[in-house]
């Protein structure tokens, strides 16, 4: 691939991912707006929901900054990038 496909490759993948944080941080979001609105007295569910929309935006969010500040993508062993 030529270098203008992999640089479009990359910018999707960023922008899938930060869009994968914002569906987290949905979740998040809506666990504690249904919590609010149901009145339950047992918050499991809710609490379940939270917290796995809080991991998918936290490690969405990291693989994002990684993308964003780490440096550039590793060579393969054939010299090509991962994304190739």
């Amino acid at each position: 691939m030529d270098g203008e496909t992999v640089a479009l490759i990359r910018s999707l993948r960023r922008w899938l991912l930060v869009l994968v944080a914002l569906f987290g941080v949905l979740l998040v979001a809506l666990a504690a707006i249904g919590y609010e609105v149901s009145g339950a007295t047992d918050g499991a569910l809710y609490a379940t929901i939270g917290l796995i929309g809080g991991l998918v935006a936290l490690v969405a969010g990291l693989r994002v900054l990684l993308t964003l500040f780490g440096g550039p993508p590793p060579a393969t062993t054939d010299e090509s990038s991962p994304a190739e």
